[in-house]
């Protein structure tokens, strides 16, 4: 009945998106852009390139290396399935509706032991404002798959520190998914797991249990996520990058916030809205002020970190202290509400527990189906109000099957995984600016199965070719198959130098390193087959053992 529910409102919610158009989000051009580019590296056996060949200014952009990618992997599978990008979003966004239905009604039980409690609680997070505002108005798909896996990410750090058993796995394979999807949420999510740690550490109780469980969901973590954070660590540590897209920390204006989530608003905020935590949720903040007392103890502390994350978002913390610390490389504070959606939620659903105590019992399915139709009839209005004479809409700017055709589809943002050798002359790059000897040229790559490259004419020996390519710590050249040096050129660029004459010189590039890649894969491939399967192979032994002795006192 459950699962019938969820996938109801998962096609629900996938029909109502859908079009045969990509909506104009904030980010949708950078985000479209990387599920198209890690499709033709699947195509053309790029599967560990970390490079995009064939977009992203087609200069050996290294998206995948900084930016996590292993959670867009649906959206390529189904494009291959149904040969159209446009599709292979709208169904990739319909496979996380469900798995994020899924997710998040496990976690609710495992936190709160009720399995009503855990579809209130799915059902609210999954219409939540703010995640239809990443998904949809802000189009920060990465952002929103994290937002699919952070109660299974939190609930685990909820069993591990604060309950009996102190289970790790669940917070292990939680935020390593995390991980796979966007590199800031992971950075917040420890920060607030250090902060509960503080704040509530008389809660914990210490043991050689925890002590080892925390070991291993460290070292499990590290193990599972080495595909993508080999590549990632190797190369911040070989050079210098800036801090992407750096702006000035500054939260919402609370008043502004507020009235923005009675509104339910989910327009685009250079149009005027103010990012919100929705209509819902701020009722639950006020209730939460009246049934506070009712809580038990877990869910008034819940309650207090959904203040405490939204306050976060607001003009009401000082975050100029913060400007020049690490903590500035979160851009956005409002970013925290993805976190105050998530307390939020869990407060609600306890919150509906309390006032519909007398009948949870006998009408709950009638209980869950009146919350499907609201928070899904606030959801529905929130994206159709949202639309209509707006950016989001706009036909100059959608992302239509004829905008893909014309290869129209605008790179943004290519300067912030640029090594700061490279940003001063960035655009003769992006020009694909080339330089033999003296002589400058122009000549867009060429992409093949390993990545791409340059062709010339009667090159002498000794001759430096500046090349429009990015220079990372494992970008490698060859030439009709022999290995030669990259070097950096005057503008940062890679730069190869002639070993011989040749009347026809072929350069090819791609990157990686073999050898290392493929042992971090194999890694990361062992630690989740040991995350999935240890556990259901040891009961299978503990079976098999119980059944021997059996026989044994039997004989």
């Amino acid at each position: 009945m459950v699962l019938v529910l969820y996938l109801v409102l998962s096609l629900a919610m996938f029909w109502i998106l859908r079009r045969n158009f990509i909506w104009n989000g904030d980010d949708i051009y950078y985000q479209f852009q990387r599920i198209m580019g890690l499709g033709f590296n699947f195509t053309d056996g790029l599967l560990t390139s970390n490079i995009s060949p064939t977009n992203f200014g087609k200069m050996g952009y290294g998206v995948n290396i900084f930016y996590p990618w292993l959670t867009m992997i649906p959206f390529q599978l189904l494009y291959h399935v149904r040969g159209n990008w446009i599709s292979a979003y709208y169904l990739g966004l319909l496979f996380y509706f469900m798995t994020s239905f899924l997710i998040s009604h496990y976690s609710m039980k495992k936190f709160s032991g009720s399995s009503k409690l855990a579809v209130l609680f799915a059902i609210i997070y999954n219409f939540s404002t703010y995640r239809l505002i990443e998904m949809f108005t802000r189009a920060s798909l990465a952002e929103y798959l994290a937002s699919v896996f952070l109660p299974l990410c939190f609930v685990g750090f909820y069993q591990l520190f604060f309950s009996e058993g102190h289970q790790w796995k669940n917070l292990t394979i939680g935020l390593s998914l995390v991980i796979f999807s966007h590199v800031l949420t992971t950075f917040m999510t420890v920060i607030l797991f250090i902060l509960i740690l503080a704040i509530w550490y008389y809660r914990i109780k210490f043991s050689k249990t925890l002590v080892l469980n925390t070991f291993k969901a460290m070292i499990s973590t590290v193990m599972a996520t080495l595909v993508f954070t080999v590549p990632f660590l190797s190369e911040e540590a070989y050079q210098k990058y800036s801090v992407p897209d750096p702006t000035k920390l500054k939260g919402l204006d609370f008043s502004a916030l507020f009235q923005a989530s009675l509104n339910n608003t989910s327009y685009r905020a250079i149009e005027g809205n103010t990012y919100n935590i929705g209509f819902i949720l701020i009722v639950a903040l006020l209730i939460g002020l009246v049934l506070f007392k009712k809580f038990s103890r877990t869910f008034k502390a819940t309650y207090l970190m959904y203040i405490f994350t939204l306050v976060l978002t607001t003009n009401l913390f000082p975050w100029t202290i913060l400007q020049n610390t690490p903590v500035q490389v979160i851009q956005y504070p409002f970013r925290f509400l993805l976190f105050a959606t998530l307390f939020g939620s869990v407060v609600m659903a306890q919150e509906a527990a309390i006032i519909f105590q007398d009948s949870f019992e006998k009408r709950f399915v009638l209980m869950a189906i009146v919350l499907s139709i609201i928070a899904g009839g606030l959801w529905t209005a929130s994206i159709q109000n949202a639309y209509p004479n707006s950016l989001l809409s706009k036909s100059q700017l959608i992302i239509d099957q004829r905008m893909i055709n014309e290869d129209r589809i605008p790179d943004s943002y290519l300067a912030q995984y640029v090594p700061v050798r490279e940003q001063k002359q960035i655009d003769s790059v992006e020009k694909h600016d080339v330089w033999v000897g003296n002589k400058e040229s122009v000549q867009i790559p060429r992409a093949d199965y390993k990545g791409n490259y340059f062709t010339f004419r009667h090159i002498r020996k000794n001759t430096k070719i500046d090349l429009p390519y990015v220079k990372y710590k494992y970008t490698n050249a060859n030439i009709y198959g022999r290995p030669v040096t990259t070097n950096y050129s005057k503008r940062g660029s890679v730069e190869i130098i002639a070993p011989r004459n040749y009347n026809t010189m072929r350069i090819e590039l791609s990157y990686g390193n073999r050898n290392l890649f493929i042992l971090a894969t194999s890694l990361s491939i062992l630690a989740w087959i040991y995350l999935w399967f240890s556990e259901p192979i040891a009961q299978v032994l503990v079976r098999f053992k119980r059944k021997e002795n059996n026989v044994e006192i039997v004989s």
